[in-house]
Parts: C-alpha cells; structure tokens; sequence
C-alpha cells in the first residue's frame, strides 16, 4: 500500500505547492508512482484529511492556526516543514521586529479587528517539536 501523503499549507500560502508542481523530469513522476496524494490544493479538487505524511508550507500567525496545526500533527506519521516562510518565518516574521498595533495597521488596516494575530509569527517546524 503507498503511502498518503498531503500539501497543506497556512497563513494562505501556495508558493512551495507550486514549486513542487514545477519539478522536472523523471524526479516528480517517480514520487507519483511512489505514493498517493490526497490533499494538494494547487493539483487537486477533492481532498481529504486522511494521510500519513503532511508537507506544511507557510508560518504560524493566527490563533486559529494552532489547533489545526496540532490535528495535523496527531494525523500524520510524518510531518515535514516545506520552504522559507515553514522553516525560517519569511516575510511573514518581519513583523516580529515592529509594535503589533503598526504590524496590524500596515497588513489589515482598518480591517485588523477581524483578524485573530498572534504577536509573534511561530515557525512551523519549531512549533511542531513543541506539540509532537
């Protein structure tokens, strides 16, 4: 049986899934003989939650990301961190570096009341040691 695999992604990114689409050659069709994708938005319509390894693209930003990052971590086998934003907070944690209330009036501005941001952006790969 192949192993399931999902793309997820948080903070509404998509890059890294399209990087992944972008492979060339032989590489890319040997992981499809390989295994079973069953979430991958950028390649897929229907999904589902039910995989055994999740590659997790973006960073940690909002308090409703945390529990479904935790659901993602007790359903897979394996979790890996894909890309920038996922490993090392991209641009999304250069508002760590700044007073919240100025990090919300640039990004949201009149609109930030709707948002539920945490103060400091958390690097997925960091906040999934702490949950594992």
């Amino acid at each position: 049986m192949k192993p399931k695999i999902a793309f997820l992604e948080f903070y509404e990114l998509r890059g890294c899934q399209l990087e992944v689409l972008n492979l060339t050659g032989g590489e890319l069709l040997d992981l499809l003989g390989a295994v079973e994708i069953v979430n991958f938005r950028e390649a897929r319509t229907n999904r589902t939650d039910d995989y055994d390894i999740a590659f997790i693209e973006g960073s940690i930003s909002r308090e409703s990301e945390i529990p479904r990052l935790q659901k993602i971590r007790e359903q897979a086998k394996i979790v890996v961190a894909l890309g920038a934003c996922s490993c090392i907070g991209g641009v999304n944690c250069l508002k760590n570096n700044m007073p919240m209330s100025d990090a919300l009036r640039i990004v949201y501005g009149d609109d930030a009341k709707y948002y539920d941001t945490i103060r400091r952006v958390r690097l997925t790969r960091l906040f999934l040691l702490i949950i594992i």
